[in-house]
């Protein structure tokens, strides 16, 4: 499965695309090295097949790369959040 990413100094998103068509999105905003996931989104007919996921490892990958600490707003990034590989990517509450 092939994601893009199209970002800019502020947010951003991952998007997978099938025949022209975006099908997968996981959208954020940026502000220094804080980055707020604020959706995830997966066309109906492909949920439960890992878009997703890979959507979420896409955008952990590039804030491991870039140092970036992550904020959960959405559901489905806080639910992928809990293993323990991905807790040193999240902001800490103040």
């Amino acid at each position: 499965m092939d994601i893009a990413h199209i970002g800019t100094d502020n947010g951003g998103a991952f998007v997978v695309q099938r025949g022209g068509r975006r099908v997968g999105e996981l959208t954020y905003t940026r502000q220094d090295r804080q980055v707020v996931v604020n959706q995830t989104w997966v066309e109906p007919r492909l949920r439960g097949r890992g878009v997703a996921e890979t959507l979420v490892a896409s955008a952990v990958r590039v804030a491991r790369n870039r140092d970036w600490v992550v904020v959960p707003d959405c559901s489905y990034v806080e639910y992928a959040f809990e293993p323990v590989s991905y807790t040193h990517l999240r902001a800490h509450e103040t």
